[in-house]
């Protein structure tokens, strides 16, 4: 703004510099050239307060887009860091409930063996759906049908961890 009126001040003087040198051209005292270059003179410093006056103006414009711009910041911070939460909030949902899932524990209905399982990982299952097949504790005899030497039957999985020739069922 001072540079503004400084120049405005320059463009004064150079006007008054201008009139004089037109009055004493009027009476020849001066040549056409020196006229033309005080006109020429003249013209720079209204060119340079212009320039001066375009710059003040987007400088302004630019200060006013920025206060506008820093009235939205805090809002638009609010509504993403709500967005966050929101989002951390459904994830810990997620979360809570893929735990859920993974930790449900199947009991069956009586004390036995395990002998087969027809589920899978991931396999959705109704209550009618049969997920494994259970040899009683109280079924000694079909355990006897696995006393055969080793080589000559395959060894059911309750076999692995015993003692040979013995079921953990019938011990």
């Amino acid at each position: 703004m001072e540079q503004i009126a400084l120049q405005e001040d320059r463009l004064a003087l150079a006007r008054e510099a201008f009139g004089r040198y037109q009055s004493l051209a009027r009476t020849n005292y001066i040549s056409p050239n020196q006229l033309s270059d005080k006109r020429a003179e003249l013209l720079d410093q209204r060119q340079r307060l212009a320039e001066l006056v375009r710059i003040k103006t987007v400088t302004e414009r630019a200060a006013t887009e920025a206060r506008a711009q820093m009235q939205d910041i805090a809002p638009q911070a609010d509504r993403e860091r709500a967005a966050l939460e929101r989002s951390m909030r459904a994830l810990e949902q997620d979360l809570a409930e893929n735990q859920a899932q993974s930790d449900i524990v199947l009991r069956a209905p009586i004390d036995g063996v395990l002998t087969a399982l027809a589920g899978d990982i991931g396999q959705t299952v109704t209550p009618e759906t049969g997920l494994a097949a259970i040899l009683p504790a109280s079924t000694w005899r079909a355990c006897a049908m696995w006393r055969t030497p080793r080589h000559a039957r395959p060894t059911p999985p309750w076999h692995r961890r015993a003692r040979p020739n013995r079921c953990t069922a019938c011990a």
